[in-house]
């Protein structure tokens, strides 16, 4: 995107509401730096996801650019579903065991502004094994079935954070384009067969 203001260069910059500033100005380096700071936080915030919300919090409190700070506050943390639940039922006779694990998964925000999401999910496993009594060759042979997501359900995942889906405007004043939102489709069923011996 490309904006005119048709007041020439003459080595300073307009903040918004009409500041003009030299460009070596220590104001303008600030920015500069806290734009820098803003995205080494986003990538400690992808490497360490136990930290996501602390770090997403110190970025909501960053402003956006020299001229404008993106209004997150009091939004919910992207990449974070508010509801996470899993059970587990397994039932076991003898050598053999049959177990069902289910997954839900809330609704889960893919951008800072909380104009774009994913719809929550539940997918289910169906794990089962039999033990089979030691033969010459070997023991403890162990043959398994597996099937992930059980009912084959359809379900997207955010492919990383992005700041808002939607152009942010004042008036008719574009102030930051519109983020695209990559997404990761849920794995389909799966089914799988293994035979494992000790020897």
């Amino acid at each position: 995107m490309k904006i005119y203001t048709k007041k020439g260069d003459d080595g300073k910059t307009m903040l918004l509401g009409g500041t003009r500033l030299p460009k070596h100005h220590i104001r303008i380096a600030a920015y500069g730096d806290i734009d820098e700071l803003n995205s080494f936080i986003g990538l400690i915030a992808d490497l360490l996801p136990s930290h996501q919300p602390t770090l997403r919090e110190i970025q909501n409190n960053l402003p956006f650019s020299a001229s404008y700070q993106v209004p997150v506050a009091g939004r919910e943390f992207p990449l974070a579903p508010k509801q996470m639940a899993g059970v587990s039922v397994q039932y076991a006779n003898g050598p053999g065991y049959i177990q069902l694990k289910g997954k839900r998964t809330g609704k889960s925000y893919s951008t800072l502004m909380n104009d774009e999401w994913a719809d929550g999910y539940t997918v289910f496993d169906l794990n089962a094994g039999y033990r089979f009594a030691n033969v010459g060759f070997g023991k403890g042979m162990t043959l398994r079935f597996n099937v992930v997501n059980l009912f084959d359900k359809e379900y997207l995942r955010a492919a990383g954070l992005q700041t808002n889906a939607k152009a942010i405007t004042s008036g008719t004043t574009t102030l930051k384009g519109a983020d695209t939102v990559f997404y990761y489709l849920g794995s389909p069923r799966f089914a799988s067969v293994t035979l494992s011996v000790d020897f």
